[in-house]
């Protein structure tokens, strides 16, 4: 459960041009400790994540990452070496906001098992003129599943990202591939905003999840997950301290009655957000 994304140890170099700005990245996420000292063992991410705009409303990203466990089998194998290739561009007018993104990742796991998975998403949303300054959007998230009978892993791996906030505030599907039992996850969505007034905020989502694969289950196969209702309202005590509150309910489809339960679930919170 967090607000923000993972942090590593790491270097990053940033270059800055007129309408586009570079990141060299580089992070051991963890080092073998062996004797004397070698890569042989060591996990990790190295990147390169381009952004070009020329103005504010629209801006473009294109980005390279590969992460790597670098343990080696007796042919001199290495454990995983995966590659995420993606774009993402974000575009915003007086009424319209916009998000689209895509992503492939390749390489190879388990020594010898061949990548290839697939990431898409896009989302927009309205803003009304107006009082209360109210939001509609809808989106959606598509994660590839593995296939069972083929050589290759299909399945996206969402490496380190800040899943709370994404796929449901109640954390069914916080670990993917392992939540979605390596069958990937669509994420059909529909969002609501609105500020009665300038402190007060009032926020609403609504998820529909499905497999991007079908799972076998004991009367067929099926892709249904269930649907997700969140609810919150914040409150701005002053510029560095927030106050929300919110309740959740999943209604589980076929597929997660079966791996675990019927029943309709509940979940509320009170939450603080500090800022320094």
């Amino acid at each position: 459960f967090s607000n923000v994304g993972r942090a590593f140890d790491g270097g990053v170099v940033m270059l800055t041009f007129k309408d586009f700005r570079i990141d060299l990245i580089h992070s051991t996420l963890y080092e073998s400790s062996q004797a004397p000292d070698t890569i042989d063992g060591d996990q990790q991410l190295t990147g390169v994540w381009m952004t070009f705009s020329r103005a504010q409303s629209s801006v473009f990203h294109l980005y390279a990452l590969t992460d790597q466990d670098l343990r080696q089998n007796r042919a001199g194998d290495v454990r995983l070496n995966r590659a995420t290739l993606g774009g993402r561009y974000e575009n915003t007018t007086a009424n319209w906001s916009m998000e689209m993104e895509a992503n492939l990742q390749t390489g190879v796991m388990d020594f010898d098992r061949t990548i290839l998975a697939l990431y898409a998403s896009g989302a927009l949303t309205y803003h009304f003129a107006g009082r209360g300054e109210p939001r509609l959007g809808i989106g959606v998230d598509y994660l590839s599943g593995d296939k069972a009978d083929t050589d290759a892993y299909e399945c996206f791996n969402t490496l380190f990202p800040a899943r709370h906030k994404h796929f449901g505030y109640m954390d069914y599907f916080l670990n993917i591939p392992t939540d979605t039992r390596q069958l990937g996850l669509i994420d059909m969505m529909a969002t609501a905003r609105l500020s009665p007034q300038q402190k007060w905020h009032l926020q609403g989502d609504l998820h529909f999840f499905q497999l991007s694969r079908e799972a076998g289950l004991s009367d067929g196969l099926s892709r249904d997950l269930g649907a997700e209702l969140d609810l919150g309202f914040s409150y701005d005590y002053s510029q560095a301290v927030n106050f929300t509150f919110g309740g959740a309910a999943f209604l589980p489809g076929q597929v997660m009655q079966e791996w675990y339960g019927q029943d309709l679930s509940f979940w509320s919170y009170v939450q603080t957000t500090v800022n320094f």
